[in-house]
């Protein structure tokens, strides 16, 4: 019987075996039962088998060839730069004095959960029977639908091309091994900023000038970078004397804001349609007069305050290259008359272009915008912001009474005749329903407690039915969303599962 190359038996069947010379592994040999006796089938398996590791080995050398690993001081850059991101977003959220402020820590105790479960290898396809007994072992089977959510949207975020981007921000090298392995890091730094946040609330990091730094305060300063003889050599422009950056960027601030929309959407803190955000940082750049961003001072923070409150509250902007934007801000100032009250801007839009322009600089603030002094801050917007005086005589969203809902029900829509299509008829005033959700919404937000942009952003795979208790689930989805990107939640909490919405009464 003539031998079958690359193959031995062992008790009387065929095994295929190759050696594999990797790096500092020295001929390891990777054996793979064929699974049969007959010489017949096992020399043709053999022969695809020995086909498709030519095929393999070929493309791991390529790899090889075309990339190398990622450095220490670059898994340390990747950490620090998600870890600060995330801690950004989740401090701003918890610092926003918003209705779901105070439940940053709770939610985040459930995000930390799931990063901690799938930053272990081979989780990238959620969760685990395991380990969703280890979590109702520790009394988190409650918490297991949230965190399996949590999971899904790390896996949905975390692309490939998100990642490769997180690279060259860097300079790190990007093919397929350092993708795979800077999502891990990635998911570290998250798991991290996730536990990290859950002290948000304590003295001392309320206390501090700036909570971030607080709360990596532990990590130490990043370490100096170590050039060799084969870096480039980068000269920085020597900022002028009165330049208050470490480094003078001569770019006018105009040039730099697409550069801005991209990184602060790449790194999750801004989603979806970015309009509104670049028409404040146009704006910003036409009051100020787009200097070159080492020229700003934080006058200019102040000066774009005072700027916008000067425009009516009806007021056409245009753009930078057409409209009132093209031409200089005293200029049209100058024409424009005197504000009257009734016409002022609404401080909380004031308070939004604030917030707004402070994004911007908390991301400038570690390029263009980087003080020479170690921590100073030098574009303050948020100091500027408007206090909002409430008049406590006024409630601004009266709660429903039970003389308004039965108002609501009492209208034609529900108590007309003519069935479902002639829902509107009422003594015999012939009216067109056009859509059937002026019937149900106003019911299910009765009945559920739920809001307008929650009920009627249902898909059809949100009603679920095959369940001992029929219900609503509450999540991301693209009708919410826009240009083809899902809408995401400001409170992260909000996903969830309500009903028993089959269960309502006639």
């Amino acid at each position: 019987m003539a031998h079958i190359p690359h193959t031995r038996r062992t008790n009387g069947r065929y095994v295929f075996q190759r050696r594999v010379h990797f790096r500092n592994l020295i001929s390891k040999p990777v054996p793979l039962a064929l699974g049969t006796a007959d010489p017949k089938v096992a020399r043709t398996r053999a022969a695809i088998l020995s086909a498709r590791f030519v095929r393999v080995k070929s493309s791991v050398d390529a790899m090889l060839e075309d990339g190398r690993r990622l450095t220490g001081p670059e898994i340390e850059a990747l950490f620090r730069a998600a870890l600060e991101a995330e801690l950004a977003s989740y401090v701003h959220s918890a610092y926003e004095n918003a209705s779901w402020s105070s439940s940053v820590p709770e939610v985040a105790a459930q995000e930390a959960e799931a990063y901690r479960i799938i930053r272990r290898p081979d989780r990238h396809l959620g969760l685990t029977e395991q380990d969703r007994a280890e979590l109702v072992a520790r009394g988190l089977g409650a918490d297991i639908p949230a965190i399996e959510d949590y999971a899904q949207q790390i896996r949905d975020l975390l692309t490939d091309d998100v990642v490769a981007k997180r690279l060259e921000a860097i300079g790190a090298p990007v093919h397929a091994e350092t993708i795979a392995v800077a999502r891990t890091h990635l998911i570290r730094a998250a798991a991290s900023a996730s536990t990290r946040i859950q002290r948000i609330f304590d003295d001392d990091i309320m206390d501090a000038a700036d909570p971030i730094a607080a709360l990596m305060a532990d990590l130490g300063p990043p370490p100096m970078p170590k050039l060799t003889a084969t870096d480039p050599v980068v000269v920085p422009i020597t900022p002028p004397i009165d330049s208050q950056f470490q480094v003078y960027d001569p770019r006018p601030f105009s040039a730099a804001i697409d550069d801005i929309l991209t990184d602060l959407k790449t790194d999750g803190i801004w989603r979806g349609d970015l309009r509104q955000q670049r028409r404040i940082m146009e704006t910003f750049a036409w009051v100020t007069g787009d200097k070159p961003l080492g020229a700003y001072t934080h006058l200019d923070a102040a000066a774009f305050k005072k700027g916008i409150q000067q425009l009516p509250a009806r007021f056409y902007y245009g753009s930078l290259t057409a409209g009132a934007m093209s031409r200089p801000f005293a200029d049209v100032i100058a024409e424009l008359p005197a504000v009257a009250p009734a016409d002022r801007r609404n401080p909380k839009t004031t308070n939004r272009d604030l917030s707004t322009m402070a994004t911007v600089a908390k991301h400038l603030a570690t390029t263009s915008w980087k003080p020479r002094m170690p921590g100073a801050t030098v574009m303050d917007f948020g100091a500027g912001r408007i206090a909002i005086k409430v008049d406590p005589n006024i409630d601004t969203r009266p709660p429903w009474t039970t003389a308004h809902l039965e108002h609501l029900f009492r209208s034609p829509i529900y108590t007309g005749g003519g069935g479902a299509l002639k829902r509107l008829r009422d003594d015999g005033v012939r009216c067109q329903v056009w859509h059937d959700a002026a019937y149900f919404l106003p019911l299910l937000w009765f009945y559920h407690h739920s809001c307008r942009e929650e009920t009627a952003g249902l898909e059809v795979a949100d009603v679920i039915t095959n369940h001992a208790v029929p219900h609503f689930h509450i999540r991301d989805n693209l009708t919410r969303g826009r240009d083809g990107e899902m809408a995401k939640w400001q409170v992260r909490s909000v996903a969830r599962a309500i009903g028993n919405f089959l269960s309502m009464p006639n």
